[in-house]
Parts: structure tokens; C-alpha cells; sequence
């Protein structure tokens, strides 16, 4: 992807304001284009004169050309120079030249770096981001979007002894003395990394806990469709929770026509908050029946929104005992089952 800066430095084109507005005004006029010979009859200038503005115009973004045989046609450019939005953009932007000097900055960087946006232009990008990313192999970056490659990758910067992290992108450019330049745009990211690290910090937790009670302990969408499965799983039933997850929940349950009914039912009142238990027998891997207590309720999030359901389920020990010979029950009552009795049960992440 290729940018065009705006930044018009031509001394003539700065003198010659009318003569550029005419050529736009006329431009306009023709959406389709005009060749160099009818833009100089229009305008009254030659066409060497008018050759040369469009050429500076056209590195600039204002216009773009398509051959068309052996003449030239020029119309209005749709682009929309990068300096233009610049500091309207909320990201932070720089622009090197091809000698990776800083061409220009938007207020953001100058804000991150805390320096004046005057005082940037011209010194090296090795200078600014030895400070910000000691870390951060900024020319070995350069040299791959020079190459054509794409770079998007994950920066942390250190200020004001708080950590912030961005992602690093390069794009090519062309300035508008027609060299070559970079553009490197760093995207806040801080807010969405520390939430995911917490979320990730949260799900840890919570799984841990799980291994260390007796139940094992699913969760499902309305269509009964198992979204996660406890390590105790295997333990007790004797799958891996990557075996469940992905499954139906009604492929290792042995339900009645009536308790089929009493499950669909749950599923499709998410609204209701009272939990629903019952008991049936599950489908261990080796095709043996073992006789479980389910307990289903609603999931929510911590912002309070629906997520699902959660299904506790724990081994009857006295009746696997009489009916099944599979030793795979506790012996002790469990948390979850101490709580059966209480009227509601909140679990959240």
C-alpha cells in the first residue's frame, strides 16, 4: 500500500496559487480527465508550464494520470493525502525519509514522546526510538517494509514508569519531492491488553479451581453444544475435555422422552434463573452407564449478561456402587453438592 503526502514544499507551486486553483476548478469541471494540450488552450498557459504543475500536483495527491496512447490524461485525485489527516487521525503517525530521518509527526507522537512536533523533523527514527523501545530492533523493521514485506507486530513502550503497548505498522509512502519515505503507525492497544491478560489472569483461576473439585463441571449454548469441559472429565467419564468440547451434550446423556423435554425447556428460557436438577445416566467412554446428579443454571458474564448455561455434574456413589462396578466416584460430599440444597447458585468468571 502506497500513500501520497500532501505537504506542498515547490516554492513556484506556492507562487502560483491561481494557477493551481484554475487547474482544479477545470479538472473539476471534467471528472473524466483532460490531456495536458486541452487543460494549457483552457487555462492559457504552455504546456511545458502546465506539464510541470501537474507533475509537482500529482506527487502531491491532488491528481492522478492514466495513459491513454501516446497522450496523458489527468484528473482529480480520490486519494486523501495523509497530512490532511494527520492530527485528526487518534493513532500516533511519523514519516521518515528514505535516509530515516522524521519528515513529519502528527501531535500524538509528540504528545507520547513529550516533545514539541517542531523539533522532531530531521533528527534520526534511531535517536527517538532508542528512548522509547531500547528494545525494539526499529532499522531491521524498515529494512522489511523496504523489502515489500508486510510488518505488524506488538511494541510495549516504556513512560512515565507505566508500561504501554501499541502495534507497529509500516506502510510505504512517496513524498512530495517524489522520494520514497515511511510511514510508521503505532495503534494503542494498552486498555485491550491489560482486560485480555486479566481475563486470561481470571480463566486460570476459575479452571483451577475446577480441578480441584469433585464435580467435573460443562458449560453450553442454548443449542446444547458443549463450549468447555473441566480436566475432571476424563476422571470421572473417561473423555478429555478436547473430545467434548465441540459435541453435543445429548450424545452422553441417557434421558427419557420427559427429562429431554424438561432440558429443551431450560434452554430455551435462559431467562429463568431458578437452577434445574435431575438425574440420568452418563455415557462413560467405555460404553458403561454412569448414574450422575445434574445440575444446570444460566451463566452470566461479570458485566451481568447471558452466556450460556453451566451443568454441574457429580457421581451418585451409592448407586454406582449397587449398579455399576467402575470405581470412578467420590467418597467424600463436595462443595457442589453441599450447595444443591441452597436456592440459587452463582457462578461467574
Amino acid at each position: 500500500m502506497t500513500f501520497i503526502l500532501s505537504k506542498l514544499t515547490n516554492n513556484e507551486m506556492a507562487n502560483n496559487d491561481s494557477a493551481i486553483s484554475e487547474i482544479l476548478n477545470l479538472l473539476k469541471k471534467h471528472p473524466r480527465g483532460l490531456p495536458v494540450k486541452d487543460i494549457s488552450n483552457a487555462i492559457g498557459m504552455n504546456r511545458m508550464s502546465v506539464a510541470r504543475y501537474l507533475d509537482v500536483m500529482r506527487s502531491s495527491g491532488q491528481v492522478d494520470m492514466v495513459p491513454f496512447g501516446k497522450a496523458k490524461v489527468y484528473f482529480l485525485s480520490s486519494r486523501i493525502p495523509i497530512s490532511t489527516i494527520m492530527d485528526y487521525s487518534s493513532d500516533y503517525l511519523l514519516i521518515l525519509n528514505e535516509d530515516r530521518r522524521i519528515v513529519d509527526l502528527n501531535e500524538n507522537f509528540s504528545n507520547l514522546i513529550d516533545s514539541e512536533k517542531e523539533d522532531l523533523p530531521g533528527k534520526y527514527i534511531t535517536d527517538l526510538f532508542d528512548c522509547l523501545s531500547p528494545y525494539f530492533d526499529i532499522l531491521s523493521k524498515l529494512e522489511e517494509i523496504l523489502e515489500g514485506k508486510k510488518v505488524c507486530e506488538e511494541i510495549n513502550i516504556l513512560k512515565n514508569e507505566s508500561q504501554l503497548f501499541f502495534t507497529f505498522e509500516t506502510f510505504q509512502v512517496v513524498l512530495t519531492d517524489g522520494c520514497p519515505g515511511i510511514l510508521i503507525l503505532l495503534k494503542d492497544i494498552t486498555e485491550k491488553k491489560l482486560l485480555k491478560d486479566q481475563l486470561m489472569a481470571k480463566k486460570r483461576l476459575y479452571e483451577s479451581l475446577l480441578e480441584n473439585i469433585d464435580e467435573f463441571v460443562m458449560f453450553i449454548n442454548h443449542k446444547g453444544i458443549l463450549n468447555y469441559v473441566s480436566k475432571k472429565s476424563e476422571y470421572l467419564v473417561g473423555y478429555l475435555p478436547e473430545e467434548m468440547t465441540g459435541t453435543s451434550i445429548f450424545e452422553y446423556l441417557n434421558l427419557n422422552t420427559k427429562e429431554v423435554e424438561k432440558f429443551i425447556s431450560m434452554l430455551n428460557s435462559h431467562d429463568n434463573n431458578s437452577p434445574i436438577a435431575f438425574e440420568s445416566d452418563f455415557i462413560h467412554k467405555n460404553g458403561d452407564l454412569i448414574f450422575l446428579s445434574i445440575k444446570i443454571s444460566n451463566e452470566y458474564t461479570d458485566l451481568n449478561v447471558y452466556g450460556g448455561f453451566q451443568v454441574i455434574c457429580s457421581v451418585n456413589p451409592l448407586q454406582n456402587e449397587r449398579n455399576n462396578p467402575i470405581n470412578c466416584f467420590v467418597e467424600e460430599p463436595s462443595i457442589c453438592n453441599k450447595l444443591k440444597n441452597s436456592e440459587t447458585i452463582e457462578y461467574k468468571f
